[in-house]
């Protein structure tokens, strides 16, 4: 339903726009998932083919939503091949390019990943004994249910934190 005196919003202003929000979120997820720390500016590259000029003109933006450094950060139509080292993302239809060697303190994110895989383990042995028990056959079956896919999230949990630490092994 249209408004009296408002315009429908322009599509292709709304899929600009959708293009700039993947791009903040994927740089903002690495960010996180690499534990690196607000505060710090990092440089990127980002090559956006038939985009690139709707990236240009909304850089300051992308670099104040994704925490970029906006010297650094250069938007490109094409790239004859990726910089050595970086970490590629593809958000939608762009390629994020994020130079993270020397971003990432590796001794504190590795420190982080093994508290975090000691208590998921810790998690996992314990569901494991409920599971294993008396629990299993005198609660109710939705009960036992529900513990079994808490295990199976520690589970796979766990299995993705000792991928990151094998990464970490692998830089």
């Amino acid at each position: 339903m249209v408004q009296r005196g408002r315009k429908p919003p322009d599509e292709q202003i709304v899929a600009n726009f959708s293009i700039i929000m993947e791009v903040v979120r994927s740089i903002r997820n690495l960010r996180a998932e690499k534990n690196v720390k607000p505060t710090q500016r990092i440089p990127a590259t980002l090559v956006a083919g038939k985009h690139t000029s709707i990236l240009q003109g909304q850089s300051a933006t992308i670099a104040a939503l994704a925490r970029l450094d906006p010297d650094q950060l250069t938007i490109l139509e094409s790239l004859a091949e990726k910089p050595e080292g970086d970490i590629a993302l593809v958000a939608g239809p762009v390629e994020v390019y994020l130079p993270m060697e020397g971003l990432v303190d590796t001794t504190e994110q590795r420190a982080r990943l093994e508290k975090a895989q000691t208590e998921t383990r810790s998690q996992i042995k314990r569901l494991e004994a409920l599971l294993a028990g008396p629990f299993s056959e005198k609660a109710p079956p939705n009960v036992v249910e529900k513990e079994r896919r808490k295990l199976a999230n520690y589970q796979e949990k766990a299995d993705k934190i000792a991928s990151q630490l094998e990464s970490l092994d692998d830089s």
